[in-house]
């Protein structure tokens, strides 16, 4: 870890006091003491360098000549024209676990240093079987092992100090070259300051012993207007942890040095036993919280002291099973659950106990949500299928799985399993999740059963039990690239499989040149396996890509190398329960790379992807040394479109992940890449890398299986036409009336919700796919009212069936002269004066003829046409219908003229019995 104070915090430096806790901790405990013993403190105040007498006195030794180094005034003066060292040694000293090592001297100069990096040396070293020398040497060629800083302390320099390890791989000049160091991994840093002739500085450079083979180093300066700073890491492999020899120097430029004269004084060494244990402190209580029953509840504490802590949770004062862990998860709490929670800290030191935090279970009934939905699949006839889903909600749920919308006899469990598949069982499938709060359905899968297996192609299997990871010979290995700077990076083979470090990527390609192209109807599937060493606590941390690098240079290395014109998919989510953020259920996404010009990161960032869809994540950590099964696959389901599924399993971890179909123009793949995110991410051995093209199956045209039926309602009522059908691929359906299409109307079953008479007449369905269609027979909808067609005429202008008021029958609310009968009779609108259609009365070829107009559905009524010459005598005439037009009749009455000058007609309307 590297943490600075540059000038420009220190008058923020209480303001921001809270934002710098995590760097104050750490630095507090790199200066964690305990029992102190002075190896060495050598002040110089006998101004001589000669006389080895621990712990007063040090026989010092100078990298050139004797008069370059000389011990005058209380100090050690060294004097240089080109890079010097002064070196010395102590006791040897073996730190143990948990004990520390620290040089710290005083030094000054009579000039500002120039600006060469590293001008400014000093080393904690162990002779590694060396023979130590007796003398002044021009300089010391030995394998000296251990751990050193160099400093720039001119303000131009970035990284002005670096924390370094001495191998025993090379023997160059001891600390007056770097050549035999290299830096550690996150040990730069420091502000940019420079060291002024004059004023006296502090300088120390720490070994701690965390573990075996684990140290941390740690330097810091002090002195004049120099900010106080400390630069700290950790050395991981190799760790040297005994020491015997100092080493101070000045660095040089083409035979200059940085400085020409350097004093140094009190040079200690002090060896730190193990700090006594501190009790241990709740600095974060739990936090009360409210959770729906059957949803996650997590507590958490945070304490410092001295480790090993340990933790004991509580709920009302009963001691629970739970592990020794500073969080507490209930993955499903009921209503038993709620309650008090405390949790007991302890070391050896002591123990505490924390503030209540009370559950609060929500007993409120939840309805049921999708979190695993049913896949899509393609099974060859005579095999087996099985759909799966996974719901959250109030329990207890019951399901009813559905083919085409119809329910699948006896399929009421979280699975289906169908054995012996025919093909007429292919269709899309669904499950209804039902608990007391309502019922959710999931999304549609999609069963293909092919008559034969399709052709598939591997193109990559690749099990990591070669000798490296860098040739391409598929589809048997593939060159992998990382996301450093070289082609292997971090990347290295461990017990068979690839090794991915936090913060890395592990890319390869899968086609020699070019990409896969899919046609309509294939898929490409990419399966693998991940075991964790490390969890990373980060949302999105895991990331998975298919990518397109559309004739872009291919990289050889990593991020920093160009991904210009790469288009493709990636699924982000998160690793571990819950996140960093205390979130329960950690998000997936899915995300369209949409800046394929651009040549930005391929996974480490996400500014050149933008979101398609997010999907309920894992609800529990992956673990460590469990192998999980990833399968990330494409189908091109139509010209601009793809089918994306994403999958993980493993261990007890509850099944997850997404299918979702998507606009696109990608036609096929050329790569894949696989990323745990930041330096605090996931580190993980990949594995069983197998990426295949599998062609479309032989293409079937559709065959109805089941016809849809004739159907008579009320209305108000619901009807359903189901029809069925088999094909390949699985067809499609389109519902019609009278040969017209019904929008939306494209399921395996057609729905009315409430007929209504306009609703009635022929209904069939066309099922298509891309070898044919075949159109249904014709189901005939036939909605008979409850109602007389008198009734329904007063429902339709009056409101209700009832003859009463307005709506009588000798009414005339229209004050038209036309009771309601009559209105009804000839058709007319009761609510709306109109005789221009009348009945009429003309002559023609010596004939009186009487016309007038009625519905054609009137046959509950008696129509009578009359006729009288003198207004007192009356005589039925005989009629004919004329003509009809649409829903109206004309009907006619002829009665001669001959010795009838005059003639008088009259319609009469009576209502049939019922």
């Amino acid at each position: 870890m590297n943490c600075c104070f540059p000038p420009a915090l220190r008058r923020l430096a209480a303001r921001f006091a809270c934002l710098l806790a995590a760097s104050l901790s750490a630095l507090s405990l790199s200066a964690a003491t305990g029992p102190q013993t002075v190896i060495v403190n050598d002040t110089f105040t006998d101004n001589e360098r000669v006389t080895q007498n621990p712990p007063g006195t040090l026989q010092w030794f100078a990298s050139g000549g004797t008069s370059t180094l000389a011990a005058s005034g209380g100090t050690l003066i060294l004097t240089l024209t080109g890079g010097r060292h002064a070196a010395a040694y102590f006791p040897e000293t073996t730190i143990a676990i948990g004990e520390s090592i620290e040089l710290a001297f005083d030094f000054k100069t009579t000039a500002e240093f120039a600006n060469q990096a590293g001008g400014l040396r000093f080393a904690l070293l162990h002779s590694n079987g060396n023979t130590k020398v007796t003398a002044d040497n021009s300089n010391l060629t030995v394998t000296y092992i251990g751990y050193g800083v160099t400093t720039n302390a001119a303000p131009t320099a970035i990284n002005p100090t670096v924390l370094r390890e001495r191998t025993s791989t090379t023997a160059n000049q001891l600390i007056t070259s770097t050549g035999s160091y290299i830096a550690l991994t996150g040990g730069s840093g420091g502000p940019i300051a420079t060291f002024t002739a004059g004023p006296v500085y502090r300088a120390t450079l720490r070994v701690e012993r965390l573990d075996t083979d684990l140290v941390r180093v740690t330097t810091t300066y002090s002195g004049g207007s120099l900010p106080a700073y400390e630069v700290t890491t950790t050395d991981v492999a190799g760790a040297v942890t005994a020491f015997d020899t100092i080493a101070l120097a000045i660095g040089s430029a083409n035979s200059v040095a940085a400085v020409t004269e350097i004093t140094f004084d009190n040079v200690a060494v002090t060896h730190y036993g193990v700090p006594p244990p501190t009790p241990p402190e709740i600095t974060s209580q739990p936090a009360a919280t409210t959770a729906r029953a059957g949803d996650p509840a997590v507590f958490s504490v945070t304490a410092t002291g001295s480790s090993p802590l340990t933790y004991q949770w509580y709920r009302d004062g009963q001691l629970l099973t739970a592990p020794n862990s500073a969080t507490l998860n209930l993955a499903s709490v009921q209503a038993a659950d709620a309650g008090s929670y405390t949790v007991k800290v302890s070391n050896a030191a002591g123990e505490v106990t924390s503030d209540p935090a009370v559950l609060t279970v929500d007993t409120t009934p939840v309805a049921p949500s999708i979190t695993a939905p049913p896949f899509s699949q393609t099974v060859v006839a005579g095999g087996s299928a099985s759909f799966v889903v996974r719901a959250t909600g109030s329990a207890p749920f019951t399901y009813q799985w559905l083919r085409n919308g119809v329910a699948v006899p006896d399929a009421t469990s979280a699975t289906l399993t169908l054995s012996n598949v025919a093909l007429a069982q292919a269709g899309s499938y669904s499950v209804a999740v039902t608990n007391a709060a309502g019922t959710t359905l999931s999304s549609v899968a999609t069963l293909t059963v092919v008559a034969a297996a399709p052709t598939s192609t591997t193109l990559l299997n690749d099990t990591f039990s070669g000798a490296n990871f860098i040739t391409q010979s598929l589809p048997t290995s593939a060159h992998w690239y990382s996301s450093s700077t070289s082609s292997t990076g971090n990347l290295a083979l461990q017990s068979g499989a690839l090794l991915v470090p936090a913060g890395r990527h592990a890319l390869a390609y899968f086609t020699e040149s070019g990409a896969r192209t899919l046609e309509i109807g294939d898929e490409l599937r990419v399966t693998f396996t991940l075991n964790f060493s490390t969890v990373g606590n980060s949302s999105g941390g895991l990331r998975f890509g298919l990518f397109n690098s559309n004739g872009a240079t291919r990289a050889t290395d990593g991020d920093n190398a160009s991904f210009t014109n790469y288009d493709g998919f990636i699924a982000t989510t998160t690793g571990t329960f819950p996140d960093t953020d205390a979130r329960l259920v950690g998000s997936m996404n899915f995300m369209r790379r949409v800046n394929p010009s651009s040549s930005g990161a391929l996974l480490s960032t996400v500014g050149n992807y933008t979101a398609v869809d997010d999907f309920p994540g894992n609800s529990q950590s992956f673990a460590t040394g469990i192998n999980y099964t990833f399968s990330v696959s494409a189908v091109r389901t139509a010209a601009g479109k793809i089918r994306f599924t994403f999958q993980a399993v493993g261990g007890t971890l509850p099944a997850y992940g997404f299918e979702i179909e998507t606009d696109s123009a990608l036609t096929g793949f050329d790569s894949f890449a696989v990323l745990s995110t930041s330096a605090s991410g996931s580190t993980f051995t990949l594995d069983n890398f197998v990426v295949t093209h599998t062609a479309a199956p032989a293409a079937v045209a559709p065959t109805i299986l089941a016809q849809p039926q004739s159907a008579s309602v009320s209305p108000g009522e619901s009807v359903t036409f189901s029809a069925d059908a088999t094909g390949t691929p699985v067809p499609s359906f389109q519902w019609r009336k009278g040969g017209v299409a019904i929008d939306g109307a494209t399921g395996a079953s057609y729905t009315i919700a409430s007929a209504a008479a306009g609703d009635a007449g022929d209904y069939d369905v066309v099922v298509t796919n891309s070898a044919g269609s075949a159109t249904s027979n014709v189901a005939v909808l036939t909605v008979a009212s409850p109602f007389s067609a008198l009734q329904t005429w007063r429902v339709t202008h009056f409101g209700a069936p009832e003859a009463t008021g307005n709506a009588a029958d000798l009414a005339d609310p229209d004050a038209d002269g036309l009771v309601n009968l009559v209105e009804y009779a000839l058709g007319f609108d009761p609510n709306e004066a109109d005789v221009a259609a009348l009945p009429a009365t003309a002559s023609a070829e010596g004939q009186w003829v009487f016309n007038y107009t009625r519905p054609v559905d009137r046959s509950d009524l008696t129509y009578t046409v009359q006729v009288s010459t003198n207004l007192q005598s009356w005589t039925t005439v005989a009629q004919e219908q004329a003509a009809v037009v649409g829903d109206t009749a004309t009907w006619r009455a002829v009665y001669p003229q001959a010795g009838n000058p005059n003639a008088f007609f009259r319609l009469s309307v009576s209502l049939n019995a019922p």
